[in-house]
């Protein structure tokens, strides 16, 4: 059996008191030194008798030496009712302390939930404020892909305007270009038709313009009598054969002023 204060195997003297619970001989002094009650039941501390935990043959037999079976009988009685009530107090110690191992594990099972909860928790706090600013980034870019958008559509307004424009443009320039074309075509043709033929009279007269109109005296001045008077030569002053491209601006007429 076992000390119901400090739970150790007894041996040598023990002490039973009135209220059926049993200590050792230092628990009992420290109990009657501090006048204090019994600490299992707290009743008053009284001790009855003392107990040989570990008796001997010879102690057994003066015990039991003319001692009726009756008596004997009882006294086993008594002697298992206290013995059962020790593996009841001794179970009771054994629940006691597992349940408080187990509260010990519990409460440091929930300290480390509660500090655990506290890291999510904060966790979470920063997470939230990082959706915000993200949420925030997000309306911005939002905002801003539509400013763009804007930007976007003008710009492609302005190009499809400068696309009609530069089209227009191109055809005008390409009529421009061909209208050119045909004309100096034309012009080629007409000068190379005048280069294969023999120049008449009337070619080299059609190099000269009218002069301007005005009075008689203006247009038929009176002509003076020199040494160089006589009869009108054209020849010499026409070449016989084709003239060429390079000597027709000096048989050109000359602008006319009025």
């Amino acid at each position: 059996m076992k000390c119901n204060f400090c739970w150790e195997d007894l041996e040598g003297q023990a002490v039973v008191t009135a209220c059926g619970h049993l200590f050792c001989s230092e628990d009992t002094a420290k109990i009657l030194r501090d006048e204090g009650g019994c600490p299992v039941c707290d009743q008053p501390f009284r001790v009855t008798n003392d107990v040989e935990m570990n008796p001997t043959k010879h102690w057994i037999n003066m015990a039991m030496t003319g001692v009726t079976p009756e008596l004997a009988m009882r006294t086993a009685n008594e002697s298992l009712k206290f013995y059962i009530s020790q593996m009841e107090l001794e179970c009771e110690n054994k629940m006691n302390r597992f349940g408080n191992q187990c509260r010990e594990q519990c409460r440091g099972m929930k300290s480390k939930c509660i500090e655990k909860m506290e890291q999510v928790r904060e966790a979470y706090e920063k997470l939230g404020k990082r959706c915000g600013l993200m949420e925030q980034e997000v309306a911005n870019l939002t905002k801003d892909k539509q400013e763009l958008q804007e930007k976007f559509s003008k710009t492609s307004r302005k190009k499809r305007k400068f696309n009609e424009i530069y089209g227009q443009l191109s055809r005008e320039f390409e009529s421009v270009k061909h209208t050119a074309t045909q004309r100096v075509n034309r012009e080629d043709h007409h000068f190379s038709v005048v280069e294969n033929r023999e120049p008449t009279r009337r070619d080299r007269l059609s190099f000269y313009s009218p002069a301007p109109r005005g009075p008689r005296d203006q247009i038929w001045p009176a002509r003076q009598k020199s040494a160089n008077s006589g009869p009108l030569n054209i020849s010499d002053s026409f070449p016989s054969g084709p003239v060429e491209r390079s000597q027709r601006s000096s048989f050109l007429p000359q602008p006319c002023h009025e």
